[in-house]
């Protein structure tokens, strides 16, 4: 599932890491920018360059879509990225439900309480 936490891995060794889909690698210029959603992530460097953003120019309207966050990495460096978005195929998940909307309306509606808190603690509304 895509979310702002990431797991790190050190050491010598193989690593086995799994994906929905095939893992391609994205190869990277100096300077050149890629933007991907955070649910197609697998794997990258921790000297990868990169910041999370929201997926939308206007926040409200990022949280409103489902889409949330994305990564915009700048190179040079290689990320890897999988075929399709974490959970999409989960079992029991319908169809015809899209990955994220059910998150990005919680989202907003916790996003939307905490802006009417901060309006009410100021005295604005």
């Amino acid at each position: 599932q895509a979310g702002l936490f990431n797991l790190l891995a050190e050491g010598t060794g193989t690593l086995v890491v799994s994906s929905y889909g095939a893992i391609m690698p994205k190869d990277l210029k100096q300077g050149d920018e890629y933007i991907i959603d955070n649910g197609h992530l697998v794997a990258w460097p921790s000297t990868a360059n990169y910041q999370i953003i929201t997926a939308s120019p206007q926040l409200m309207s990022s949280f409103m879509t489902g889409e949330g966050f994305a990564c915009k990495f700048t190179g040079p460096g290689r990320i890897y990225i999988q075929s399709h978005q974490g959970g999409m195929y989960a079992p029991g998940r319908p169809a015809s439900r899209p990955a994220g909307t059910a998150m990005g309306c919680v989202t907003a509606v916790i996003l939307l309480f905490f802006v009417m808190s901060v309006y009410v603690l100021l005295g604005i509304a």
